[in-house]
């Protein structure tokens, strides 16, 4: 198989920050290419491959790489998929009464639910994805009055907490809170849409590269060398063990806390370890993708030990040469709903 790897997974074994998404959208329609499971699960693999025919591959993404990324008003602007649901539902509560009897369904706010990170998807040419999940959120029943007492007992076999009820002298309606059911996916294919690529030498240690700033640390490698000796073997192992730190803040991100640009350490070897390549995450939204890697290639010039004049044996300088560089890697990628996925059960 030819295997399309995002820019995050190029080296076995890279670092990643797990990197979030960034869109929380909020009351948006539906993306296109939502399909309504056959019966409302509590959970289903977000993350995993899909085999045409067969279904997920595997157990999907753990909840740590997941993200809710959308509230959902409603599925008005989407009448073939909220009939789907609709149905699913009254499946799933055993409501199979028509006529008088007919138990009237309606959802709203609704979430979509979305891997967070693509860094531990190997995703095969042209191959499928479960890529996100729609949870129900607020389930509304409105039915005949004398069905009251049944209508609670299905809500109460099924687990789903009632938030609300209103009694008439025709209807009464019932509120149920759905957000832990799992009522529609969505199967997409990851189409390439270029890639961009930006270097800068490490003059003074600090790079900018939109919309990140690259701060390099060679602290922890100086003290190793100048603890260890000053002969090639140390500064060979020095290198590898005790590796300088990249200090990476994202001025298009924030944590949340005080307005403060999120940022992240990773540990960068001297280039005797090949080049260094750190994930600095995937930027997703119903439509695309991109994934940010940062290449690292630093240099040692000679160290200095420039203590001893002051009776400091033991503390020295490291410089990097003008050789030295890192590039940020942007690999862009189109989202493509497969139509209509076919797999049993689902």
């Amino acid at each position: 198989m030819s295997w399309l790897f995002l820019a995050v997974l190029l080296a076995a074994g890279c670092k990643t920050s797990g990197g979030g998404s960034g869109f929380g959208q909020g009351g948006g329609a539906v993306p296109k290419g939502f399909q309504s499971l056959t019966v409302p699960r509590a959970e289903i693999p977000i993350g995993a491959l899909w085999m045409e025919g067969v279904g997920p591959d595997g157990a999907g993404q753990p909840e740590e790489n997941r993200v809710r990324t959308q509230s959902v008003a409603s599925l008005e602007s989407d009448q073939s998929l909220s009939a789907g649901v609709e149905g699913a539902i009254a499946r799933y509560l055993k409501l199979t009464g028509s006529g008088s009897e007919r138990v009237k369904i309606s959802l709203t706010s609704l979430t979509i639910e979305r891997v967070k990170s693509l860094a531990n998807v190997e995703l095969g040419s042209g191959q499928g994805l479960l890529y996100e999940g729609l949870r129900a959120g607020r389930i509304t029943l409105t039915y005949k009055s004398t069905m009251e007492a049944s209508i609670r007992a299905a809500a109460s076999e099924q687990n789903l907490p009632i938030t609300a009820s209103v009694g008439g002298n025709a209807e009464n309606t019932l509120v149920l809170d759905g957000s832990g059911l799992f009522i529609g996916y969505r199967v997409v294919r990851l189409v390439p849409d270029g890639v961009d690529r930006e270097k800068e030498q490490l003059e003074d240690r600090v790079v900018r590269l939109e919309p990140y700033e690259i701060e390099l640390n060679t602290g922890p490698m100086n003290k190793c060398y100048c603890n260890t000796g000053r002969d090639g073997a140390a500064y060979d192992r020095c290198s590898r063990e005790a590796p300088s730190v990249a200090n990476v803040v994202n001025y298009g991100r924030f944590t949340g806390t005080g307005g403060q640009s999120y940022s992240e350490k990773f540990q960068v070897p001297g280039a005797l370890a090949g080049v260094t390549r750190v994930s600095l995450g995937t930027t997703m939204s119903d439509s695309s993708i991109s994934s940010d890697t940062l290449n690292f290639w630093l240099v040692y010039a000679p160290m200095v030990q420039d203590g001893a004049e002051h009776g400091l044996g033991q503390i020295c300088s490291i410089f990097i040469e003008d050789k030295s560089y890192v590039e940020l890697v942007r690999s862009r990628f189109r989202v493509q709903a497969v139509p209509n996925p076919v797999a049993p059960g689902w």
